[in-house]
């Protein structure tokens, strides 16, 4: 290795075409939360619902709409309050709602009659809004079974904010509708829906946080004879992420256009702030030869890192 080699690689570092960083950005989910207000919302429906705050934990407890003797639809049952605190300026990418429910038979009555969703919607700023999501079936009956709706890509046609999520206007409705009859010689049917407990799970990701910054501040190759380059780098990061580095060099040429290969680094390796488990490793078998490993990645959350090692 000689020196004008050690140039090109100096010149290819302006160009930040050797030197690459990287931090992640997360995908995550939040909840299953639990409501904390709920009430009747009679834009649908004509029947009642009893007990509307029974249905913030899945205690056997259950809110419910009684159909005697004459089938019809529910008012929605409209919960909110779910208490989101998703972080500023991510991006919400699905909504799970689940909700524990079961029909059973009135004291008084012969038959037990139906119970079937009628509308299954979000809220959004109090309002109930988006897709339609009942689904077909109907409520099993005497012993509750969870039904899920949505998915963890499933915005319901709505867009969001992370301000419309973490509102305390924020939830979800459902509307049923059950079967009843009067007593025409064999006695009536009538029908109770009972709601247990509803949750809600919202995916999102992490905002895109500003990439972390590289700058080359030395290149000497020792005077020892044994072509070994001493590297200093600088990384910072104004989010404070933990990073990693690439480090590459022109294999033919002095124009900083490539070809491109993966320099072979090695210890010792120094840096001003070391990660929970010490100072950034190397291992030139990953992509990133340079703070791969969780515990030893590069830090700057204490500000801009000098991190130093050897190119063999």
């Amino acid at each position: 290795m000689n020196i004008r080699r050690i140039k090109e690689i100096i010149i290819t570092v302006a160009a930040i075409a050797a030197l690459a960083l990287y931090h992640p950005v997360f995908a995550t989910s939040v909840g299953p939360n639990n409501p904390s207000a709920s009430a009747d919302d009679t834009t649908v429906g004509t029947v009642a619902w009893t007990n509307d705050t029974n249905v913030y934990a899945s205690d056997d407890a259950r809110n419910q709409a009684r159909f005697s003797t004459v089938s019809g639809t529910s008012y929605y049952e409209k919960l909110t309050g779910f208490g989101f605190s998703i972080p500023t300026g991510a991006t919400i990418n699905g909504i799970v709602v689940e909700v524990e429910r079961s029909r059973a038979k009135p004291a008084g009555a012969t038959f037990i009659g139906n119970v079937t969703d009628s509308s299954v919607k979000i809220v959004k700023g109090g309002i109930v809004s988006g897709n339609e999501k009942a689904a077909a079936g109907i409520w099993p009956q005497t012993t509750d079974a969870i039904a899920t709706y949505g998915g963890a890509s499933d915005l319901w046609g709505v867009t969001w904010t992370v301000a419309d999520i973490n509102a305390s206007t924020f939830g979800f409705a459902i509307s049923v509708f059950g079967t009843a009859s009067p007593d025409e010689g064999d006695g009536p049917t009538s029908v109770d829906a009972r709601i247990d407990h509803i949750r809600i799970t919202v995916y999102y990701t992490e905002a895109g946080n500003t990439a972390p910054t590289g700058t080359w501040n030395s290149a000497a190759q020792k005077t020892d004879g044994t072509g070994i380059v001493d590297l200093s780098i600088e990384v910072a990061d104004t989010d404070g992420n933990l990073s990693k580095a690439l480090v590459e060099y022109e294999t033919t040429g002095s124009a900083c256009d490539g070809p491109w290969a993966k320099a072979t680094l090695q210890t010792p390796i120094t840096a001003d702030f070391s990660d929970t488990g010490g100072v950034p490793d190397i291992n030139n078998s990953n992509a990133y030869q340079v703070g791969s490993t969780s515990g030893t990645q590069i830090k700057t959350a204490s500000g801009s890192n000098t991190v130093d090692f050897d190119w063999a």
